[in-house]
């Protein structure tokens, strides 16, 4: 296959030849090999009027696109209305994290195997050295062995009778200690470099497993972020959305930001046991996403009734995050305080989770609907023109493809009394759904149009209750 060259040139080879040489034009009318060099103006009328036909054939088919959706931009709307492409960013981040999972497998298998080669080197040196020590001794006591000159013979300095003969042997004995000596030196400080080398590599090693540690968690933070936490996703949706982390699990069952955002799936179509069982053994994993997981089994206890509960996985949570705050659970708060009527409260936890960053679009997001459906007595926390900042700021967030976030833009939008541009924006919600989600967006979007408010029965961030 080969690639053709988008840049145009003086030469019209570059737009499909003419036919007098070997070059051909392929269906997007880019030519390949060796067209026709002639400047003539018979080929220079051919170019001109192949490129002037096809630019009114592009215009005739923009037309008819753009009136029966076909081909390419009918894909394009497709994409538009899957929810952020949710089983593509699972499948990627799911492939990423196994990725990650076996060079940190690969690598710890290097690690043992290292600090095998280590303590075997360490061993080498050991005996190597009690060697040395044991040549030492034995060279000595040669050397004390030894006819000192003078020691019987019959004249003074001569040895006794056979002296010389016993003294050679003990020379030639002192001369082999000696050269294993030397040999069993050089091996210690071969070992021992050999030692320096493999605790370097051991170091190195060692780091990056760190590294790719850190990667992992970051990875599982990237599951938080395709998780359905308030509820973007229809029942099939979430349904396949489950199907793909089961098959993640069946690859890797001790996934913590699988098993995560699968609790959380699970939350959301009601399956109240699958839902504490995925939750539960992430938090016994003590891994960093088990702040989240606490979190998000919290809100579950708190649907069920089980305050206490959700209580005391909220204040686990807060402990594990006293060094660092963590702007998920800050939410998560906010979003229970929502669930039980406490604005003020939950205007705190959200504005805090505002100024640490990373949940941004949501926090204003929910912050917008405070402002939207507060009817207590007293100021409301957040003002009817922060209410419109918080939902304006949400949608650019999102680049206005989130139709929850348009959903929460037109209720602002409504309230402060800007009727046309809620209408516009709710059907750009409608735009950007199917099935059942689109049949809710069209219900609030009839609301506008007739010119009704916002119920407050509609956010259901506001109501901490399972699905039935």
């Amino acid at each position: 296959m080969r690639i053709p060259s988008r840049r145009p040139t003086n030469d019209h080879r570059s737009w499909g030849g003419c036919g007098n040489g070997d070059g051909y034009v392929d269906g997007d009318g880019y030519g390949y090999g060796d067209g026709c060099l002639q400047g003539c103006s018979e080929h220079r009328f051919r170019s001109l009027h192949l490129l002037a036909s096809r630019t009114f054939l592009a215009l005739i088919l923009a037309v008819l696109s753009a009136i029966f959706p076909v081909g390419p931009l009918a894909a394009r709307q497709a994409i538009a209305k899957a929810p952020n492409d949710q089983l593509g960013r699972l499948s990627r981040v799911g492939e990423g994290y196994k990725n990650l999972r076996d060079e940190f497998v690969r690598l710890e298998e290097r690690i043992v195997d290292t600090r095998k080669k280590i303590a075997q080197s360490e061993l080498n040196i050991a005996n190597g050295s009690q060697a040395m020590t044991v040549l030492n001794n034995q060279a000595q006591q040669i050397q004390n062995s030894l006819s000192p000159p003078g020691g019987g013979g019959t004249r003074p300095g001569q040895p006794g009778p056979g002296g010389n003969a016993r003294n050679n042997q003990l020379q030639n004995q002192l001369i082999a200690l000696n050269n294993q000596l030397l040999q069993v030196t050089a091996q210690v400080r071969q070992e021992r470099l050999r030692a320096t080398e493999l605790g370097a590599d051991l170091n190195r090693s060692l780091q990056q497993q760190l590294k790719l540690r850190q990667q992992g968690y970051k990875q599982q933070d990237e599951y938080w972020s395709v998780g359905d936490q308030f509820g973007r996703l229809s029942k099939e949706e979430l349904e396949s959305v489950v199907a793909e982390l089961d098959r993640q699990l069946q690859d890797d069952p001790d996934n913590p930001g699988a098993l995560c955002v699968r609790g959380i799936a699970m939350r959301r179509l009601g399956k109240v046991n699958e839902a504490e069982s995925d939750l539960t053994r992430v938090v016994k994993m003590e891994e960093p996403i088990q702040v989240v997981a606490l979190a998000a089994r919290g809100e579950l206890y708190y649907a069920l009734g089980k305050e206490k509960e959700g209580k005391a996985d909220l204040a686990k949570a807060t402990t594990l995050t006293k060094k660092k705050s963590d702007p998920r659970l800050l939410l998560y708060r906010g979003w229970i305080l929502c669930g039980q009527q406490r604005f003020d409260q939950a205007e705190i936890e959200l504005t805090k989770a505002l100024r640490l960053g990373s949940v941004d679009s949501e926090a204003h997001r929910l912050l917008a609907l405070i402002g939207v459906y507060f009817d207590g007595a007293g100021q409301p926390p957040v003002s009817a023109k922060e209410t419109l900042e918080h939902a304006t700021r949400a949608k650019q967030l999102t680049k206005g493809a989130d139709w929850l976030t348009l959903e929460a833009l037109a209720a602002a939008q409504f309230v402060a009394g800007d009727e046309a541009a809620a209408i516009e924006t709710a059907k750009k919600a409608v735009e950007l759904t199917d099935g059942e989600i689109k049949a809710r967006c069209e219900e609030r979007l009839s609301f506008y149009e007739s010119g009704r408010r916002p119920l407050a029965s509609w956010p259901d961030v506001f109501r901490l209750e399972l699905p039935q």
